[in-house]
């Protein structure tokens, strides 16, 4: 059962598996979008969620790597208590191992403690999760 919250600006919340795993999609790619999604990753992980598990779907917002966007990862890195595992999922074009250059050396360093995986498949990123997150500790 998932419970689904639209945030404007075409960002979606969804949260499945009774709140464990967080999936924030994309719709379209536009700055609000991006302070929005921000805000969204930023308000889970201050909450109740030390452990987190979260799904970025980027597949219908292509995601270009402006210095606005990395300010912005940046702010969502700032808290480094966290750990747990984050799947990004995306359209493949050559941009992705772009993204996926700047998605592991800038979060990986601000998040030592968070697994990130790259994917081009919603339901291979999906089904990683779920191993993830009810691996034994």
């Amino acid at each position: 059962m998932s419970n689904t919250r639209d945030l404007g600006h075409g960002m979606v919340v969804e949260a499945l598996d009774g709140g464990a795993i967080t999936v924030f999609r994309g719709q379209k790619y536009s700055r609000d979008g991006v302070d929005v999604w921000a805000q969204a990753v930023i308000n889970d992980i201050q909450g109740d969620h030390k452990n987190i598990a979260h799904l970025h779907d980027m597949r219908n917002a292509p995601v270009v790597i402006t210095p606005y966007v990395r300010k912005k990862l940046q702010d969502v890195g700032e808290n480094r208590d966290n750990e747990g595992y984050v799947a990004i999922v995306m359209t493949p074009n050559p941009l992705t191992n772009i993204v996926r250059f700047f998605a592991q050396r800038d979060f990986k360093k601000d998040q030592p403690r968070v697994e990130i995986q790259l994917f081009f498949d919603y339901d291979e990123a999906l089904v990683w999760l779920r191993q993830m997150v009810n691996q034994p500790k």
